[in-house]
């Protein structure tokens, strides 16, 4: 008789284990420590998440961040560009303006700082 009561509570178990009823009977024993653990998962993947955002933000940031100092480097080479002696004499020309290139080399005027 005492090997049925044995065989019963294995079965028992088994039983339990398949319906979920263990199960539910261990999770309320350590409920503290699932839902411990359930929090901190949920932590981990929330920051991973935000970590992975960023991170692309970031790859974002750095490609515009190129971008647009290729295009400061253009814009100050057409500025060099127009800004020389000959560029801005054609310019004036195609204003109509009649202001023409001056064939003498600048000079310093001097000036006595004495009074």
């Amino acid at each position: 008789m005492a090997k049925k009561s044995i065989s019963q509570k294995k079965s028992k178990k088994i039983g339990d284990w398949l319906t979920g009823a263990a199960l539910i009977e261990y999770l309320m024993v350590h409920i503290g420590k699932v839902g411990l653990i359930a929090v901190l998962i949920l932590t981990y993947v929330i920051y991973q998440n935000h970590a992975r955002s960023k991170i692309h933000d970031n790859q974002l940031l750095k490609k515009q961040l190129k971008e647009v100092r290729s295009q400061e480097v253009n814009t100050q080479a057409d500025y060099m560009r127009l800004s020389k002696r000959s560029e801005v004499t054609l310019k004036l020309k195609s204003m109509g303006s009649d202001l023409e290139d001056s064939e003498q080399a600048p000079y310093r005027i001097k000036v006595n700082e004495s009074r």
